[in-house]
């Protein structure tokens, strides 16, 4: 509790004492009075001072204020500050009443329903994992991608079955967004979409090549896209149905950038088929 809650709750209904010595000095803090018995201790509460006038019944004129303050012991309530009126010096004794001014039944339940959301400072609470139920206190698209710090959403936060493809806007999931194995496939040219370097992608490009042999039959091609990271493993054969066309790797195959290879047809234009795995 503090003088700066927000949400102060109240006693119950007709708690009243008396202020005792030495009273109260304008600019002092602190009330001494008979009893704090039935006052809030969980937050600070919201209290009147004025002056009764014993001979005419009557509160005094210009007497009232009302203070905020923390209920510290039986008989002290500390840390006050004023909230209405102007502060005033209070003589010790019965005729000087501190009580609550308020319906504290209407006004203690306002507090609690408040303090379900909200801090004393009057920000929202911080909401733990099972405080929220998602399909009953979020409105649809409540929840932006703008809204989701970075690594917010992990495995172990999603349940089985939470995502369903009815749930999935078109083009959402993309190959740079998943770990997996993608397949792009070449014919004259390269048409798929190589994944970011170091994104732990494995990927595939299958295709054909139409090189030219040299005197000794040897030949290479680059690759239609490097594998940004590295090449797995390599298989080439013959894409002509010519016959009797042999054809081997000659060159590492792991070269991420180029495929080197051979073949028993010297000066000759060969179609190369391959499939190429790497990441």
């Amino acid at each position: 509790m503090a003088n700066t809650d927000f949400f102060t709750r109240v006693g119950a209904p007709g708690t009243a004492t008396t202020l005792t010595a030495p009273g109260h000095a304008i600019g002092g803090t602190t009330f001494n009075v008979v009893s704090t018995s039935n006052w809030p201790t969980t937050t600070s509460a919201i209290f009147a001072v004025d002056i009764f006038d014993l001979a005419t019944g009557k509160r005094v004129p210009d007497s009232y204020t009302e203070w905020q303050g923390d209920v510290t012991s039986t008989s002290a309530i500390s840390n006050a500050v004023i909230r209405f009126g102007n502060d005033k010096a209070y003589p010790a004794g019965t005729t000087t009443r501190v009580y609550i001014p308020v319906a504290s039944s209407r006004e203690n339940r306002l507090v609690d329903g408040l303090l379900v959301g909200h801090t004393q400072s009057g920000t929202h609470n911080t909401f733990t994992e099972t405080a929220i139920v998602p399909t009953a206190a979020i409105q649809d698209l409540a929840v932006t991608t703008g809204k989701l710090a970075a690594n917010a959403v992990t495995d172990a936060k999603i349940t089985n079955s939470t995502i369903t493809g009815a749930k999935l806007a078109d083009n959402t999931v993309t190959p740079a967004k998943m770990l997996g194995v993608d397949l792009f496939g070449t014919g004259a040219a390269y048409t798929g979409t190589v994944p970011t370097a170091g994104s732990g992608q494995f990927y595939m490009q299958a295709g054909y090549a139409v090189v030219t042999t040299n005197a000794t039959g040897d030949f290479s091609f680059n690759w239609p896209a490097p594998f940004p990271n590295g090449l797995l493993t390599t298989v080439i054969c013959d894409g002509d149905d010519t016959g009797n066309i042999n054809i081997s790797l000659i060159a590492s195959a792991t070269n991420a950038n180029a495929l080197a290879g051979s073949s028993n047809k010297i000066s000759s234009q060969i179609r190369v088929s391959y499939i190429a795995i790497g990441f």
